[in-house]
């Protein structure tokens, strides 16, 4: 249906599928989502950031029936999720630690991570941010490389495997260890 719609069309038909279906992305999106999301964002943005990247993506999209624009939708969301999340977490791990000596000159975007968070806000996120730290410093040596080079430097999983000298299969694998150990030590905190 839309392989011969100009792109301007794709789009406009896009924002309408997409408004169409925005109960079952909405749906979608609660259910992923959780409480560690919810608590920094809303599910409407979430919805609004899955729109925009479908309407982005209208380009390269084919429409087959309602079925299968469900599926990619549902995916393209389910990435919109996991990366705020990963963001979020990201930018968590990268807070300043409460103890650590403070530059002379400060970045206001150093110290307040978001336009609304608060003192308290902040101290609760720099120690939970320092406490991953201390729970990655005290994994086993190739646990945290594969989490400092793959999550937290954002390397593609082939130059990690590379660096570590096994597989993507392998490292898939000892990511999903280092993962389970470290919420194995967070729980126990």
């Amino acid at each position: 249906m839309s392989a011969q719609l100009p792109d301007n069309d794709r789009a406009n038909m896009m924002r309408t599928l997409v408004a169409r279906h925005e109960p079952q992305i909405r749906a979608i999106i609660c259910g992923r989502s959780g409480a560690r999301v919810l608590c920094w964002t809303t599910v409407d943005d979430l919805v609004q950031d899955t729109a925009a990247a479908a309407i982005a993506g209208a380009h390269a999209f084919t429409y087959r029936g309602d079925g299968p624009f469900l599926a990619w939708i549902r995916v393209l969301a389910l990435r919109i999720v996991a990366r705020s999340l990963n963001d979020r977490e990201r930018r968590m791990l990268q807070a300043p630690a409460p103890n650590a000596a403070k530059p002379s000159a400060v970045e206001p975007t150093e110290v307040v991570p978001d336009d609304e968070a608060g003192p308290s806000t902040i101290c609760t996120l720099a120690e939970r941010a320092q406490t991953v730290r201390d729970a990655i410093d005290g994994l086993p040596d190739r646990y945290r490389k594969v989490l400092t080079l793959y999550r937290l430097e954002e390397r593609p999983l082939g130059q990690v495997a590379a660096e570590l000298g096994c597989t993507k299969g392998a490292t898939a694998r000892l990511m999903d260890r280092a993962l389970k150990q470290l919420r194995t030590r967070l729980k126990a905190i």
